[in-house]
């Protein structure tokens, strides 16, 4: 890319925003500089990747660096990784857009993640209708997988622990039809891809930081193409519920997140732009300070970076700020005018940005410098460096190696057993007194058992078990063991050869109060209907599906039949049953009915605990929501058998009641508020509160 076209592009993004500035000249009134005391140190500013070619849109985690080298204009350029430490470099992938746009974080230190070209048919074109994906590599072995493959172009991908997030035009129809932009999720541990924002106009720019996704959003601009309307939206993953975090009057720029905090640049209008910061945890926003024109912001910790304009001199090269949020006092870290700057990245103390003190095209370099006057080259300990078969987890600074790995990623990942919050340690077991290797994660303790075949060479510890030992010293006399609901039983038949599946309902004879439900397999003889509200009811059975005759139900009810003397075929009536705390009414069984008999209505949709299982090994109950997530989450292995009946019991972490029930190896927890999520039911942090109790600080 020659010189020109390099401020082409560049300008193309901030066109419309650098015309106001140079119309606005001539009223400029330049704020009061905010740092009055000695702002921090920054050292003298040094070539961190350079040479052939040009080196651009550097992604920094920790001693971990991404970046594109691109050896001729045009084409596609390859994607490099660096250890900070050592300056050694190395080529993860050469089929990168010279075109691709800077994301947030691109690497977390464990995964990196890009735009990928290699089914391009003009590696030069900007057209969003370009076959454009996403991939990923694993940096423990270096090994690439795709992460979205779909129609279009799949742009500013971003990382965090196992979510990968990016701007998809799927949905294009046309090669500049950027309003067709929306926002994608990707789950590395489940594999799975869903939408984030998909409304009608521009998305662009996510960033996350493995619990929210951010970005830029023009839902609201008249014009999502011309317009500088723009907002900052968010998504909460565990809720799956959008929020906006900024909608004021006028333009913003693509937001940045770290921990708990985003930062983004408004631009009001006028020759000032302001950065604000918002955090997620007490959902306030705040003017952090005014920069004359400010430009792909960046945050670690609470230090901020962007590139900033001298609106003074509009053509002047582009000069790195950053603002420490804790001393509130910004700090010029490469300014003047001996060289063009951009896309800064920071993590810690240590800043990067794109540098071509040449000013030639096709010869850009990346530079650093760091906060507090720290030279380049860290001095504390490094990030450790995945091994080959093992993962880095950043949020815990843990790794997870080989079967426990291997079994992470099989069984449920991150929702189902959170984050490595130990590393591997030898730990004599609490039920068979043998010593075992184990990893803590938040919900749950792996154990190798080498004795055993895979898979079960990895099982769990029991930690439900501990936890309703040390929380119901008695478990006999734990909560929800004395059942507040009763048992039903039957025994099938039907009047024609064989039994076609049924939905056998407990109906309430007042016609009002909750249904209870249970369907039957084809040739099913019992059944049982689990967790019935003390009551009175009627015992029907539906053809499920009504098999084609509407209404067909059996039911049980006083016999007629009809030939004998004295037979009242008027009179006949259903028979209830009467359902008692703690006891089973047996026998319950619909028989065909005769034709005066007024069946009860078929209850509409799904009833609350439409499937019951009976746990005789402990003589437990699980049902409905409880029952499911069990079948679809790990079943036995991985949960145990319950040990408790669901029954309310308040939060050891925020003091809200829930509706719980105890399994050996789990706590399930009933989520109403995330009713039709996939987070309906969460686990409880048993791992964490284990390891809290046996290892205090």
């Amino acid at each position: 890319m020659n010189s020109r076209s390099y401020w082409q592009s560049r300008l193309a993004r901030k066109g419309l925003i650098l015309i106001l500035l140079i119309g606005c000249l001539p009223t400029l009134t330049l704020a009061k500089p905010i740092e009055q005391a000695a702002r921090p140190k920054v050292s003298t500013p040094s070539v961190v990747a350079g040479g052939e070619g040009s080196q651009d849109l550097p992604s920094l985690a920790g001693n971990t660096l991404a970046y594109t080298e691109c050896l001729t204009p045009g084409g596609l350029c390859s994607l490099r990784m660096m250890d900070m430490q050592t300056r050694q470099s190395y080529v993860v992938s050469s089929s990168v857009p010279q075109f691709a746009y800077r994301s947030d974080r691109r690497t977390d230190g464990a995964t990196v993640v890009w735009a990928d070209g290699r089914k391009m048919v003009d590696p030069d074109s900007f057209s969003v209708t370009q076959n454009v994906d996403v991939y990923g590599a694993s940096l423990s072995d270096n090994s690439e997988f795709p992460i979205s493959t779909a129609p279009n172009a799949q742009r500013e991908a971003a990382v965090y622990g196992n979510v990968v997030v990016w701007t998809d035009y799927r949905r294009a129809t046309k090669p500049e039809d950027y309003a067709a932009a929306d926002i994608y999720m990707y789950n590395l541990s489940t594999g799975k891809e869903s939408p984030v924002s998909t409304a009608t106009s521009e998305q662009s720019g996510p960033a996350t930081n493995g619990s929210v996704v951010v970005w830029l959003d023009r839902r609201r601009a008249p014009d999502p193409v011309t317009s500088n309307a723009a907002d900052i939206y968010g998504y909460d993953i565990a809720t799956g519920k959008e929020f906006a975090i900024s909608t004021s009057a006028g333009g913003k720029s693509n937001p940045s997140i770290s921990g708990s905090l985003v930062v983004w640049v408004e631009y009001p209008g006028g020759p000032k732009h302001d950065i604000y910061v918002y955090d997620l945890t007490t959902k306030q926003k705040s003017l952090v300070t005014t920069a004359p024109s400010a430009f792909e912001i960046g945050i670690s910790g609470k230090i901020v970076v962007w590139e900033q304009i001298d609106v003074e001199e509009p053509f002047a090269p582009p000069e790195i700020y950053g603002y420490d949020l804790g001393t509130k006092q910004k700090v010029p870290i490469a300014t003047g005018n001996d060289s063009r700057r951009s896309s800064p990245a920071i993590s810690g103390s240590q800043v990067l940005w794109v540098g071509n003190p040449s000013f030639q095209g096709g010869r850009d370099d990346i530079m650093g410098a760091t906060i507090s006057g720290i030279p380049i080259e860290p001095t504390g300990s490094p990030v450790p460096k995945p091994a080959p078969g093992s993962r880095l987890f950043p949020e815990t600074g843990k790794m997870v190696s080989d079967r426990f790995l291997d079994y992470w990623r099989k069984n449920g990942g991150l929702p189902q057993q959170g984050y490595p919050i130990s590393g591997e340690i030898k730990e004599v077991s609490d039920l068979d007194g043998k010593e075992y290797t184990v990893q803590y994660f938040e919900r749950a303790v792996f154990e190798k058992h080498p004795e055993n075949k895979a898979p079960y060479d990895v099982l769990l510890s029991q930690l439900g078990t501990f936890q309703l030992r040390q929380k119901y010293l008695n478990l006999s006399k734990a909560p929800g063991n004395d059942l507040t609901w009763g048992t039903i039983t039957g025994t099938l038949n039907f009047p024609s050869e064989g039994i076609p599946p049924l939905s056998i309902y407990a109906i309430p004879v007042s016609g009002t109060g909750k249904p209870f439900g249970v369907k039957t397999w084809i040739n099913q003889v019992e059944f049982t209907l689990e967790g019935v509200v003390p009551g009175t009811y009627y015992i029907a059975a539906y053809l499920e599906g009504d098999g084609g005759l509407p209404g067909m139900a059996y039911t049980k009810g006083v016999p007629c039949i009809r030939g004998e003397p004295g037979a009242n075929c008027n009179d006949h009536a259903l028979i209830p049953v009467t359902v008692r705390a703690g006891e089973t009414v047996r026998d319950a069984s619909p028989v065909d009915y005769g034709p005066a008999v007024k069946l009860p209505a078929r209850p509409a949709g799904r009833v609350d605990n439409w499937t019951c299982r009976d746990f005789k090994e402990t003589g437990k109950v699980a049902c409905g929501k409880f029952l499911q997530y069990w079948l679809a989450h790990g079943g036995l292995p991985q949960q145990g058998y319950p040990i408790s009946n669901a029954f309310t019991e308040v939060s050891d972490l925020d003091g809200k009641p829930y509706t719980v029930q105890y399994f050996e190896r789990a706590v399930f927890e009933l989520h109403p508020e995330n009713a039709g999520t996939q987070y309906e039911v969460l686990l409880s942090q048993l791992g964490t509160f284990r390891y809290k109790d046996k290892y205090p600080k």
